[in-house]
């Protein structure tokens, strides 16, 4: 249940006087495609379910989460939605201890925890084509990229919705508005649900360092290089080559 999903490199800091003074984590190839699709009873990254199960109700109303945790596209595809002996309300504890004990005060924990759940919701956007094959978001989901678009800071609905259904085409002298059909808009959401959650790890890794760095001892260090296991799968991607 807890195969790493990342490649990622350790380094074990020493002084002068080869004593542990510090250390730096490096990540690469983050397994950003399980974020939307997951293979048959495997879950997908485990702080989604402890995000719903580790909230209050009014918690999860603050954050436009009181769906049941079936109802999210990104949690409900290879009907696996609980492991047995998981408490995932008990690791969603452990998990803001982990981010106190990095520093992280109450005002990054709760973007933490908007950035998740707007990419809960952002795969839950629907879209609709036009007469000319031109994807907008559906009606029914206006509402739903408010909510979106308000979790993720000051940004406009209308701005998001324009980043999800059109593309920029910049030449010498001019920039081009390009509208995409519905597939196109579907694997842009796609894209950028992938991209939020990359960011949000990569930021987490970043801020894990500058708990751990000591640059200013740091005389030589010991490397650890931990990388994807061999995993055989039904539909294979570059993600696991």
């Amino acid at each position: 249940n807890n195969s790493s999903r990342f490649g990622k490199f350790i380094e074990i800091q020493f002084n002068a006087m080869y004593k542990m003074s510090g250390a730096r984590i490096h990540i690469y190839l983050l397994e950003k495609s399980r974020v939307v699709q997951q293979s048959e009873s495997e879950r997908n990254y485990h702080v989604f379910y402890q995000l719903l199960a580790g909230l209050s109700s009014d918690e999860r109303t603050q954050v436009s989460l009181d769906a049941p945790i079936e109802q999210f596209t990104l949690l409900n595809q290879s009907g696996c939605v609980a492991i047995d002996g998981l408490d995932d309300a008990a690791e969603f504890r452990r998990t803001k201890e982990a981010m106190v004990a990095i520093g992280m005060d109450s005002q990054e924990q709760d973007a933490v925890v908007r950035t998740l759940a707007a990419v809960l919701l952002l795969a839950q956007l629907e879209f609709e084509a036009d007469g000319d094959d031109h994807a907008h978001v559906a009606a029914s989901s206006r509402a739903l990229l408010q909510e979106v678009s308000g979790l993720l800071g000051p940004e406009q609905a209308d701005d998001l919705s324009n980043a999800l259904c059109t593309r920029q085409l910049v030449t010498r002298d001019d920039e081009i508005t390009v509208p995409l059909n519905l597939e196109q808009a579907t694997d842009s959401r796609e894209a950028l649900t992938k991209s939020i959650y990359g960011k949000l790890f990569s930021w987490l890794v970043v801020r894990c360092n500058a708990k751990l760095v000591d640059d200013s001892v740091a005389a030589a260090f010991i490397g650890i290089l931990d990388i994807f296991g061999f995993e055989q799968f039904k539909v294979n991607s570059r993600h696991i080559w």
